[in-house]
């Protein structure tokens, strides 16, 4: 698939991407370290968080893409369908898209190369059958959150988190600390 209007092609990850892909990875550990402080910045981390894009479609019924301008990749996506077979839902909910690492390079936001990579996974997950999508971002990336809103997308449950050990949660966003978990609400 390729945008005339943004230059953007979308193709599988192939093995030859790592390096990229890697880079993508600590930018992308970068990003959201502003969110919340559990983010991981080494190199070694890095490798392991495009293991698991590759993952996807070597072990996961999905795929591994990235998106390239003038031949430099500059997003990758991974998604699969998924089907956990939860007792509690009903069978047409049960099999479902599950869209997952969504990156676009800091210098290439607000391009259409997010909303370019997840219209294939779109694509992709619906040749296999699936009706439904989840896709995930923490609290605080409301960038993040506005693109997935501003593509269909829906809140459908929360997580929340607690420290055992008196550390603070963390968690604010782009503009600015969203709440403090350190002080009770109520």
């Amino acid at each position: 698939m390729t945008s005339a209007a943004a230059d953007i092609a979308i193709r599988d990850a192939r093995p030859g991407d790592r390096a990229a892909l890697a880079v993508l990875a600590l930018e992308a550990n970068a990003w959201e370290g502003r969110f919340h402080h559990n983010r991981d910045r080494s190199p070694f981390v890095a490798d392991a968080m495009v293991d698991v894009g590759f993952s996807y479609a070597d072990e996961r019924d999905g795929r591994f893409i990235v998106a390239e301008v003038r031949g430099e990749v500059v997003g990758s996506c991974a998604f699969a369908v998924v089907d956990p077979g939860d007792a509690y839902l009903t069978d047409y909910d049960r099999h479902y898209g599950f869209i997952a690492e969504v990156t676009v390079r800091e210098s290439h936001r607000g391009r259409g190369i997010g909303s370019a990579l997840i219209a294939e996974a779109e694509r992709w997950l619906a040749a296999q059958g699936v009706s439904q999508l989840q896709i995930i971002a923490l609290v605080g990336n409301r960038p993040a959150i506005r693109l997935y809103e501003r593509l269909g997308f829906r809140p459908y449950e929360i997580a929340l988190e607690k420290r055992l050990d008196g550390r603070p949660v963390g968690i604010q966003s782009a503009e600015g600390p969203s709440y403090d978990q350190t002080q009770p609400s109520g």
